[in-house]
């Protein structure tokens, strides 16, 4: 078994490569943008690609295991796009743009263990760099 890394198990090199990662792919925060759309009904939660962990209607109470968005990104990438989906993250995708919804808040986005988790083997890739030697 492989361990893995994460921001507090990273070297200053694997912490500059996510946060290049990051600006490269995430291209701005929209949280307000896409909540006044989603109110206004121009955007539809019908379009968001995980909004629940699991099939609601298997739950008693429809907001039981609902992911609730406290961020919304704007992804313009659609590899990328694909593997937040694939790590179960909600995407809202429409004929407007990708949006991520991130589900937590009050960090910096490169602790966040989504892009850890997505690049896990490209950041172990990186080689020690300098600034670990100073």
């Amino acid at each position: 078994m492989t361990n893995t890394i994460n921001y507090s198990k990273s070297t200053v090199a694997q912490r500059d490569y996510i946060k290049a990662r990051i600006n490269e792919l995430v291209a701005a925060a929209q949280g307000y943008l896409v909540e006044e759309l989603l109110k206004k009904e121009i955007f539809n939660y019908d379009d968001i690609v995980n909004l629940y962990l699991e099939e609601h209607e298997d739950y008693e109470d429809v907001n039981e295991g609902y992911q609730e968005i406290f961020e919304w990104y704007l992804i313009d990438n659609s590899w990328f796009a694909k593997k937040l989906i694939e790590a179960r993250e909600p995407v809202l995708k429409n004929e407007f743009g990708t949006w991520w919804g991130r589900t937590c808040s009050g960090q910096a986005i490169e602790l966040d263990l989504t892009f850890w988790s997505i690049f896990q083997e490209e950041v172990m890739a990186q080689p020690k760099g300098l600034k670990e030697l100073i």
